[in-house]
């Protein structure tokens, strides 16, 4: 046996990505639908498949890091783009020359943001019960009551029993 035919090969259908994109949006024709796009689309290769995405429709896009942001800034210019790790201490600069929206993680990361970013977008991540990197909801009220400066554009949590009716 050759060491080639132990290789794995993965084809990806962009078409199929494209038509998924649409039928998942379709399904909440009022809210903005985005992808998940971290670690190079999941090894699926991030230009090919932002590419499609976009030209499904797709305008937003959630990465992992700062890096990754800047990745998919450099293909799409006009696509909003949500780093999930959180904001990292000092690099607003960073996240603004790229148009980066932070998923900020902490109160420290909401005071530092509202005190460098002049207003930029944000987006904050809650605890819905599965214990994701969020804020609990006392967390955030305690946030909230300080009254800082923040443009939130985006409410997020990672949803713990979403498939079961009536759980919420």
């Amino acid at each position: 046996m050759s060491k080639h035919s132990l290789a794995a090969r993965v084809t990806v259908d962009l078409a199929a990505l494209r038509a998924n994109y649409k039928t998942l949006s379709a399904l909440a024709p009022k809210a903005e639908t985005g992808a998940a796009v971290k670690g190079e689309a999941y090894g699926l290769g991030l230009k090919p498949c932002i590419t499609a995405l976009w030209k499904a429709g797709c305008r937003s896009f959630f990465v992992a890091r700062p890096k990754e942001g800047a990745d998919v800034r450099t293909i799409l210019p006009k696509a909003k783009i949500y780093v999930l790790d959180g904001f990292y201490t000092g690099a607003a600069n960073y996240y603004l020359k790229h148009g980066l929206i932070p998923a900020l993680i902490s109160a420290s990361e909401e005071r530092e943001w509202a005190a460098k970013a002049k207003g930029a977008p944000c987006a904050i991540p809650v605890d819905s019960g599965i214990n994701r990197v969020s804020f609990s909801i006392e967390e955030l009220n305690a946030v909230l009551a300080e009254k800082l400066k923040l443009q939130v554009v985006v409410l997020m949590s990672h949803l713990a029993s979403s498939e079961e009716q009536g759980n919420s």
